[in-house]
């Protein structure tokens, strides 16, 4: 007569367990392909793109090449003295404006722009 347990197999000791395929889940379950890119997007830095007017990105890369940068090195560059700027100064930011956009076809994403992929 057959036992209730004849049809599952021992494992042996130091026999290897075969693994399942694909990728291994780091929490209790598998993350899905949305929750896979927002982790690698918080563990690689910003990682999102932004539309540059071609005026914008032909000076981002002027300034980068004048200081050799990467353009990345020189984004993080900006950002930093930018955060160190008094806002409050009114006057101090509208001529950051003024200088940024001299006219209306050269402010960000009027006419044609150039996607930038910020990040690694």
């Amino acid at each position: 007569m057959k036992q209730a347990a004849d049809d599952k197999t021992m494992e042996l000791p130091g026999m290897p367990v075969p693994k399942r395929r694909g990728r291994p889940p780091i929490g209790t379950r598998a993350m899905t392909a949305a929750e896979r890119k927002r982790r690698s997007r918080q563990l690689n830095g910003i990682g999102s793109s932004v539309d540059l007017s071609r005026q914008t990105a032909r000076q981002l890369r002027d300034f980068a090449n004048d200081n050799n940068l990467t353009i990345d090195s020189a984004i993080q560059m900006l950002i930093v003295a930018f955060e160190h700027i008094e806002l409050s100064n009114a006057k101090r930011a509208g001529d950051l404006v003024a200088a940024y956009a001299k006219s209306p076809e050269e402010t960000v994403g009027y006419m044609r722009t150039i996607p930038f992929q910020f990040g690694r």
